[in-house]
């Protein structure tokens, strides 16, 4: 399709056993692609592979065949098991070069910290010959960049909190001013309720010959229809048609779950809502209350402009597993005027029973403060 797919790719690859054995989740990679598809960089691959070096190093020059770009993160401490700097020292057959202003920070960072300094800190120093040092400011694992031909090399460490600085304020505008851009344009449907199959099978059809490519992510009980391009015209024109095919189940457009716009129009009017919850149990709570809404928020029999009342769920809190639906009464009242009384029905799904119930009732709420003309 025009524009899209002639981006350089970008390969990220996490290192470490914790993360290869599951013990804990890499988030770094993840923040990495989101940064980069929201500065309309596209990233290709992510790997994650162990701290055996030579796998390392097997990884690195799979990636380096055919990406513009490559960030590893992680594997640059102090101790054994630390070997990034080592692999890719080997994968681009560049020797170790010890920086002595990479140690005088660590010497002063421990002395200023009351700790010894240990020998073996002085791997941290070692970068591959011609790197650009990147000081990191909090951690002694400093990174580097390295211009390998026309490919970029970042080596970053793994610690979040020492990690994301690096790659907001010093990779991040490197890409950018390398030109890795690719301008896209970008729509999305967040729909409940609704079968990706179903929809798939109404808009598929109007992708064939628009410039458009379309993708779907299911996360239940939504389903996002994703569409983009790089003609402009192309996906506006698309765009109102979908539009007008997808208004019946349409929640957002800015990828905000019901739950999430309620809290919204908590945060921006003076509306108090009382919730006497006999269907979740305390779980609608869990969604919905925080220090942001505890003024306009209650759940109990609270005087409030809106008195809302739920009761049911009961084939999934009596775990009858053969049964397909459940059901919630939602009654809601202004003044003890009642404005809404109806009985929901709810697919019986496990624990994603809940998840339903919690986003179905926010958006019966919505629809009725819509009804009402109350934004």
């Amino acid at each position: 399709m025009e524009g899209l797919g002639q981006a350089p790719k970008i390969a990220i690859l996490a290192t470490g056993d914790e993360i290869v054995n599951g013990e804990i989740l890499n988030t770094n990679g993840p923040y990495i692609a989101q940064q980069c598809f929201e500065n309309n960089i596209q990233p290709a691959i992510q790997m994650t592979v162990s701290d055996n070096q030579d796998e390392m190093e097997s990884a690195m020059r799979y990636l380096l065949q055919d990406h513009k770009v490559l960030i590893t993160l992680g594997g640059l401490g102090p101790t054994s098991d630390d070997r990034t700097r080592f692999a890719l020292s080997a994968a681009l057959n560049r020797p170790l070069q010890f920086d002595p202003a990479s140690w005088d920070r660590i010497v002063e960072m421990l002395t200023r910290m009351s700790l010894s300094v240990p020998e073996n800190n002085r791997q941290q120093c070692e970068f591959p010959e011609g790197a650009e040092i990147i000081v990191n400011d909090n951690g002694s694992a400093s990174a580097c960049f390295i211009q390998h031909g026309e490919q970029l090399i970042f080596m970053l460490p793994g610690p979040p909190n020492e990690f994301r600085p690096l790659f907001d304020k010093k990779v991040l505008p490197k890409l950018l001013n390398a030109n890795f851009q690719k301008i896209v344009f970008r729509q999305s449907w967040l729909l409940f309720g609704v079968s990706e199959g179903s929809i798939a099978e109404t808009l598929d059809p109007l992708i064939e010959g628009s410039l458009c490519e379309i993708g779907y992510r299911v996360s239940y009980p939504y389903l996002e229809v994703k569409l983009q391009s790089a003609n402009e015209a192309a996906i506006q024109t698309l765009s109102q048609h979908f539009d007008t095919l997808l208004a019946d189940q349409l929640v957002s457009k800015t990828k905000q779950r019901a739950s999430d716009l309620f809290i919204e129009y908590l945060q921006k009017n003076k509306t108090s809502f009382s919730i006497l919850d006999e269907a979740t149990y305390g779980h609608l709570a869990s969604t919905l209350a925080s220090p942001k809404t505890h003024n306009t928020l209650f759940f109990d029999d609270s005087d409030a402009d809106y008195r809302i009342k739920l009761r049911g769920l009961a084939a999934y809190w009596q775990s009858k597993e053969t049964k397909k639906y459940t059901n919630i009464h939602i009654g809601i009242s202004i003044n003890s005027n009642s404005v809404l009384d109806k009985t929901l029905t709810i697919p019986m799904r496990g624990t994603r029973t809940i998840t339903y119930a919690i986003e179905r009732i926010s958006l019966e709420i919505l629809n009725l403060l819509k009804s009402l003309n109350l934004k």
